[in-house]
């Protein structure tokens, strides 16, 4: 088989060769889009979170004996509902854009319309998807089989791309010496190309997917790497990177394979050796393990600060981010700790959306998701 690479290579050739006669960029759109490197100071001071909040939208998820939910793990949206999955099960639970509980769509096993499990979730207007257990499965909304085929390439990750699919590569052991992050894949599965050349990690790790929807494209991080890419137009490139200094635990390249040297160095808590970013237009929050936990990057002004996750009443707050839709990113809060996060906000902050009170979301079990506009 032939293997096509796509590489970050063109992209910073082409933007350091600009012609005389090129036009200065203009649109800060594109701008905030064109390669970053955002300086981490691990040691730097913390600014609460709630200072940086603009607005909250608060949707509460009712609660029944079918819509019970331990935690939010994957968010799909469109036509007014929300798909809602969690860590804890394989339902998927549809709700209104008002937080009222449509029908619950569970269909794990091993038949031959059935999912095995849930490692990735995705939607969009007409379907969502899931892949897990080595199976890729499609249903409508109303929970309607389209299609299940198996994955035969042991990928990390999986999303739609470009009539095809992305598969994240970066904790699958190679056949040949060759390593690559991103294998992208047509409607059959069969591979169209390879991309960001890389090494193998040794030391895996489970999570949330490695990719998510970006505007019209989607971004991809290798969770043990520095660097976020961009897919878009068929092209991968690097959107922008993140600068540790010496407290970025992969300098040393010998703890991706060396598991007693790895499970040493992951004492010191003052590393950063994995983090997810939540990117959005104008910012990215940014979830590191292990120092600083969290971090707000505002991309037009290129500045970062480190965010404290307290409160004076609650330490620390479970305040947990999941993605963006345009300027707004939605977080997930358990209902008790509701109270004590919005006694922060001033009242023109925060907003109900819909005819729910706090009492009503403080007597359900269910969490809380909180749509965030950041200053």
């Amino acid at each position: 088989m032939r293997y096509f690479v796509i590489c970050a290579i063109p992209f910073f050739l082409f933007s350091s060769c600009s012609s005389i006669g090129e036009k200065k960029e203009t649109s800060s759109v594109k701008a905030i889009d064109s390669f970053q490197t955002h300086v981490i100071d691990s040691r730097g001071s913390l600014i609460p979170f709630t200072e940086l909040i603009k607005r909250v939208e608060i949707v509460r998820l009712e609660e029944t004996d079918e819509s019970l939910l331990s935690n939010i793990g994957f968010l799909g949206q469109a036509d007014g509902m929300y798909a809602i999955t969690s860590w804890s099960n394989s339902d998927i639970n549809i709700f209104s854009e008002s937080g009222d509980f449509i029908k619950k769509i569970n269909h794990q096993g091993s038949g031959p319309q059935e999912y095995p499990r849930i490692a990735n979730f995705w939607a969009n207007h007409e379907i969502f998807g899931i892949s897990g257990g080595g199976f890729i499965v499609e249903y409508d909304w109303e929970g309607t089989f389209r299609s299940k085929r198996k994955n035969p390439h042991r990928s990390f990750h999986v999303y739609p791309y470009e009539n095809g699919y992305a598969m994240d590569m970066s904790q699958t052991k190679p056949e040949g010496n060759e390593h690559y992050s991103i294998m992208l894949v047509d409607s059959g599965l069969e591979v169209k190309s390879m991309a960001i050349p890389s090494q193998f990690h040794e030391n895996g790790l489970y999570g949330a997917n490695s990719f998510t929807s970006y505007k019209n494209s989607v971004i991809y991080h290798d969770p043990f790497s520095d660097t976020v890419f961009i897919l878009e137009n068929s092209n991968i490139r690097p959107l922008f990177s993140l600068d540790f200094g010496d407290k970025w635990f992969w300098k040393d390249e010998s703890l991706r394979t060396d598991r007693e040297k790895f499970a040493q160095a992951r004492k010191d808590k003052d590393l950063a050796w994995v983090f997810t970013p939540y990117v959005g237009e104008e910012h990215v929050l940014v979830n590191c393990r292990n120092s600083p936990s969290y971090v707000l990057i505002d991309r037009k002004a290129g500045t970062s600060v480190n965010l404290d996750m307290s409160l004076p009443s609650l330490d620390p707050l479970n305040l947990r981010p999941i993605q963006w839709e345009g300027d707004k990113l939605a977080m997930s809060i358990p209902s008790a700790e509701l109270a004590p996060f919005l006694s922060e906000l001033t009242t023109e902050q925060k907003v109900f959306n819909s005819e729910t009170t706090l009492e009503e979301i403080e007597s359900s079990e269910n969490p809380v998701l909180v749509w965030v506009q950041f200053k």
